[in-house]
């Protein structure tokens, strides 16, 4: 081993470890909800361009940060223009997909793994060129590969290696390797990320996080800010940026809710039994309360779980199915009785697969990729999953798929489909989630007073009030058939002190069945109403 070799593995001793990052377990949900907002790709100031990494372009044209994340790098690039004004701190890449992440990290492994008997060591030396995906900073927003460049000379500052190049290891932070004037730009750009509260990771001399566990690590942090996050729940925020510059109450709780489908109506009609009395704005992206303090926002169904997990919204309604599907962080508050529906697994009536072994090597098409993998992976049944949109139903009939997982409300759609249901895997209903963690007291206030008025109005839909007039005699049976909530009400009818009238509530779900009992009893002049609010 040379000389050169022998310096590098000194280096490569102090670099932050899979290990160490494995250490820190405990995220500070508060902080997690944090926006995430997208830097400008040119100008004179901090941009972000992507340079030499450009898998996740397709997917979000321009680079995506944490706010906190952003707002610091503004800062770096002021720190930089004091030393030369015409210095600007360039972003070459930020958020990467958790599912990006992990195919990098993959490929990495392949080509590394005949060299390690160890696992582990072959985690640690794939880590430090490909973090390993559970505790990658990209995915988190927080974690960035940033230079410098000079807009009077019209290129990149000299570092000594280009960004990304892994063919020599003069990447690493202390190279002794490289030039002066290289040195000392790594340490002008790490000082700056420093002052910030950035942390390097030394393996790189262009890669610096925030909030992520390598940052929590490294400044021995109890909790880390940033959590992994989902391209979706990045890409969406473009679409609701603005929506603080709307006319909205800040103080009220904003609820997002399905803008059309199956469950907007029911949605609407559980805030009228609430007493909400709502107002939407003529485009129907908005709805006022005017008698209590919530706002709705009227969404993609899809876009729900990303709008609460990320705080832009206090609450949601949403069918659990896709609250399960999206891996919402956010908190299921309460189950709502509406929009009920089933994810099953079903295959075409004349298939020979009778029970779910029997997919084993099959190929199975749905549009709820992660619920049906965990639920075949809990059933230790290999299968050839394809995710696709559209009509479900009929993959089989075309002979695309051998099996289908989709949502079903009656299951007309699967026999018009020549489809049998094989196994339920998930009974669904509309629920009320929120991202409940550091909301201001006086949100939560809010949040309960609007609980207890849906409880109550989805209480009422269960009972019917009903009054009658019966003989004293048979008071003991009606009472054995009424319980009621508690006991029923009995007052003698005036003039007759054999007969009593009696008032109770009775549950709808056998309001007929007890009504009948009750006429062979000898109960007459039976009185039934609806009842608006119960409050138990």
């Amino acid at each position: 081993m040379n000389q050169e070799e022998k310096k590098y593995q000194e280096l490569e001793k102090t670099f932050v470890t899979y290990s160490d990052l494995c250490t820190v377990v405990d995220l500070d949900k508060s902080a997690d909800r944090e926006k995430f907002v997208t830097l400008p790709s040119s100008g004179r100031e901090l941009i972000g361009r992507y340079i030499f990494l450009r898998d996740m372009e397709n997917t979000i044209t321009n680079i995506s940060v944490r706010e906190s994340v952003y707002k610091k790098l503004r800062f770096v690039d002021r720190d930089l223009k004091k030393i030369n004004p015409n210095w600007q701190l360039v972003v070459a890449y930020g958020y990467r997909s958790l599912e990006i992440q992990k195919k990098s990290f993959s490929q990495q492994k392949k080509i590394l793994q005949k060299k390690y008997r160890n696992t582990q060591d072959l985690l640690e030396a794939v880590h430090r060129l490909i973090a390993v995906p559970q505790v990658a900073g990209h995915p988190t927003g927080g974690a960035v590969d940033v230079l410098i460049f000079d807009q009077e000379k019209k290129a990149y500052l000299d570092f000594g290696t280009e960004i990304g190049d892994f063919e020599t290891k003069d990447v690493y932070t202390d190279s002794p390797f490289i030039s002066q004037t290289a040195r000392k730009n790594r340490q002008a750009l790490r000082q700056a990320m420093l002052t910030q509260g950035f942390a390097p990771y030394d393996g790189e001399w262009w890669h610096f996080s925030y909030g992520d566990k390598e940052w929590a690590f490294f400044y021995k942090k109890e909790k880390y800010l940033f959590d992994q996050k989902s391209t979706t729940a990045v890409s969406f925020v473009d679409k609701y940026k603005n929506l603080d510059k709307k006319n909205l109450n800040e103080k009220a709780v904003r609820i997002a809710i399905q803008k059309k489908g199956r469950l907007t109506e029911e949605t609407l009609k559980l805030f009228e039994q609430a007493g909400l009395e709502i107002e939407q704005d003529t485009r129907k992206l908005f709805g006022h309360c005017r008698n209590f303090p919530v706002e709705l926002l009227y969404v993609r169904d899809d876009d729900i779980p990303n709008l609460v997990d990320a705080g832009i919204v206090d609450l949601g309604i949403i069918g659990e199915n896709i609250f399960l599907e999206n891996k919402s962080s956010s908190q299921k508050i309460m189950n709502l009785h509406f929009g009920y529906c089933s994810l099953v697994l079903a295959v075409p009536n004349n298939s020979p697969i009778k029970t779910v072994r029997d997919l084993r090597g099959k190929r199975v098409a749905t549009t709820y990729p992660i619920m049906t993998d965990d639920f075949f992976k809990n059933m230790g049944v290999d299968v050839d999953l394809v995710n696709i949109s559209g009509s479900v139903e009929i993959s089989p009939l075309i002979g695309y798929a051998d099996a289908i997982v989709d949502l079903t409300a009656t299951g007309n759609s699967l026999k018009q489909n020549k489809l049998v249901c094989v196994q339920k895997i998930l009974d669904s209903q509309a629920i009320l989630v929120g991202n409940l963690d550091g909301l201001h007291k006086d949100k939560r206030a809010i949040i309960d007073k609007l609980v207890l008025r849906f409880n109550s109005s989805l209480a009422a839909r269960k009972y019917k009030y009903i009054m009658m007039n019966a003989p004293r005699q048979i008071l003991p049976k009606i009472q054995d058939l009424l319980p009621g909530l508690k006991s029923p009400t009995i007052a003698q009818l005036a003039g007759l002190e054999d007969w009593l009238s009696i008032q109770t509530v009775i549950e709808e779900d056998v309001f007929w069945e007890t009504v009948e009992k009750l006429k062979k009893l000898g109960a007459t002049g039976i009185l039934v109403l609806p009842i608006e609010k119960l409050i138990k």
